[in-house]
């Protein structure tokens, strides 16, 4: 690989500081070392007048790899994770050895463990990983056909609110629709590989999002933001649902559809699954 081959975006939390420090010591330095590579952390691209997905998801599509901090957790970098894999991105996850982690929550969630991660303490450090990254094979998807008579993916919590049960009675109220779920009563875990082979056949996914004072709300929200970028990279009909205006970032505020009672969740379902059928017809006009 030559020097001029390599291109990357470095996605992190904005807190805590000690992360961003690090990583933006470590693109200035690449390109001291390197002028002709492209390292780019997110912040680079917070641009006033645009939404600030815009920037981020285009620099995911033209640079060769992901280099995603998953010290601390949070909805953006795993919404980011999920993207690039979907579209066949090289993702190279690294971890802050300096700053505390919530080990537990990476494990609860399943996802990030599953893929690795590489450690390390300051940017000196963090500019030899990135460095050492040779390949940008991306993680293997699919060659699956789409399931059109199981089309439906949803991603459960643990424990069921009324909301949850209002979504489900609704799917199998819509006739004809049957869908597959991921469940941590059965399942605790959600893995990298079972993500993909339940998103990459279906034709729509559906992500109840959990306000914070419910349990199992952390884990599950990093789970559905991964799977609906995964979701929307594969461009799948994406129904991201959530009562009130809590907990998703403003800047991915525009992919998700917020109710107020539980009724309001009758017409959305219904309109999601009125677009999954149309797909589904569209894929039986094709054979």
């Amino acid at each position: 690989m030559s020097n001029s081959e390599f291109s990357g975006f470095v996605a992190y939390p904005s807190s805590p500081r000690e992360i961003g420090e690090s990583i933006r010591a470590a693109c200035i330095e690449i390109k001291r070392q390197h002028p002709s590579w492209e390292v780019q952390p997110w912040e680079a691209n917070n641009i006033a007048g645009y939404c600030l997905t815009d920037p981020i998801l285009e620099n995911i599509r033209t640079t060769k790899v992901l280099i995603a901090d998953v010290t601390q957790l949070n909805f953006n970098v795993a919404y980011e994770i999920g993207y690039a894999v979907g579209l066949r991105k090289r993702v190279f996850l690294v971890r802050n050895r300096s700053v505390t982690s919530d080990q537990r929550l990476v494990r609860d969630v399943g996802l990030f463990d599953t893929m690795g991660y590489e450690d390390y303490s300051n940017s000196t450090h963090l500019v030899q990983l990135i460095k050492g990254i040779t390949s940008f094979t991306p993680m293997p998807l699919s060659d699956a056909p789409l399931n059109k008579h199981v089309p439906v993916y949803i991603v459960t919590p643990r424990e069921k609110a009324e909301a949850e049960i209002r979504i489900i009675s609704r799917v199998k109220k819509a006739g004809g629709i049957f869908f597959r779920s991921f469940d941590p009563v059965e399942n605790a875990r959600l893995s990298v590989r079972s993500a993909i082979e339940n998103v990459w056949p279906s034709i729509g996914i559906i992500l109840p999002l959990l306000a914070s004072n419910r349990s199992d709300a952390l884990p599950h929200n990093l789970r559905c933001a991964f799977v609906a970028g995964l979701a929307h990279a594969l461009e799948k009909e994406t129904l991201l649902m959530q009562a009130g205006g809590e907990p998703v970032p403003l800047d991915l505020r525009d992919y998700v559809q917020i109710f107020d009672t539980l009724d309001s969740i009758n017409g959305m379902v219904a309109d999601f699954v009125r677009r999954v059928v149309e797909r589904v017809q569209e894929q039986d006009e094709l054979v």
